[in-house]
Parts: structure tokens; sequence; C-alpha cells
């Protein structure tokens, strides 16, 4: 069996494209997979965050970041 990048398909590995399953922190803009950083439910929505940092930011004004 091969393990390497070819074999994963087009998953936007380390093209800077936004890979299908991934999600935008509305905070910073950074992608966050599934399964990585922190998330939040906010008004029957869910927002994905890369930290901690991010998160705080959003609970101190999710005003700002929720359109």
């Amino acid at each position: 069996m091969v393990h390497g990048h070819g074999s994963h398909g087009n998953q936007g590995h380390g093209t800077g494209e936004a890979r299908e399953d991934s999600f935008k922190d509305p905070v910073c803009g950074m992608e966050v997979g599934p399964g990585q950083g922190y998330t939040k439910n906010q008004e029957g929505r869910v927002f994905h965050f890369c930290s901690k940092k991010c998160l705080d930011k959003f609970e101190a004004e999710p005003q700002h970041y929720v359109a």
C-alpha cells in the first residue's frame, strides 16, 4: 500500500484552498478541520475556532461576528 499525498485525492493539502470538510474561523479566517479547535453553538448555528483565543474573542462580542 502506498501512503503519500497523491493517494488522498484532491483535498487541498498545501494548495491554499479550503477543503470541503473544513470550516472557517469567523474571528481570524483560519481553516479549522473536523475534530480540531473549538466549537460554539450561537443562535442555532455552530461556529468553529482555531484556538481558545479566537473563541474568547467571539464570546466577548458575538454580534460582531454573527452576520
